[in-house]
């Protein structure tokens, strides 16, 4: 009897451990862009802590390409973020972390806010592809991307 008890307390247990484990996976954001575009995929919310950023490059003719995570100022919206053609940082930007890549293929970046900058309070995370044009050199904002808003 005391048996059965125990193999079933386990059982519990394992299970409970099981589904915490698949519960707690780290949240992951795709980004990927092709040729002069760029398209995302992931959560509006992510819980305070840990996240990935999956970057995927697939262009015929590799350039620098990237990624800013940025915050806005209060009163500014995705809208204001879509409307920049540039990469040129306004001052209602707070940028998190930019990443440049010059090569094809999937890059994976890892954050943790509780550590990321002294510059971060909570807000809503942005994000915002470039891509040097292939055929002006110039780099171009090819898509804005947000809130993902932060779960405290």
């Amino acid at each position: 009897m005391n048996r059965n008890r125990i193999f079933k307390a386990i059982g519990g247990l394992l299970i409970l451990l099981f589904t915490l484990g698949c519960t707690l996976q780290t949240p992951t954001l795709k980004l990927s862009i092709k040729e002069m575009e760029c398209s995302f995929d992931g959560p509006e919310s992510i819980p305070f802590g840990e996240f990935i950023i999956k970057f995927t490059l697939d262009e015929k003719k590799p350039t620098e390409s990237g990624y800013a995570l940025v915050t806005l100022t209060d009163g500014k919206t995705i809208e204001d973020l879509q409307a920049l053609t540039t990469d040129n940082q306004p001052s209602w930007v707070t940028l998190i972390d930019g990443v440049h890549e010059y090569t094809a293929g999937s890059h994976t970046y890892s954050y943790d806010l509780n550590t990321v900058t002294t510059a971060y309070h909570g807000e809503p995370l942005y994000l915002a592809c470039f891509r040097a044009n292939p055929d002006t050199g110039y780099i171009e904002k090819i898509g804005a991307f947000g809130p993902i808003e932060i779960e405290k």
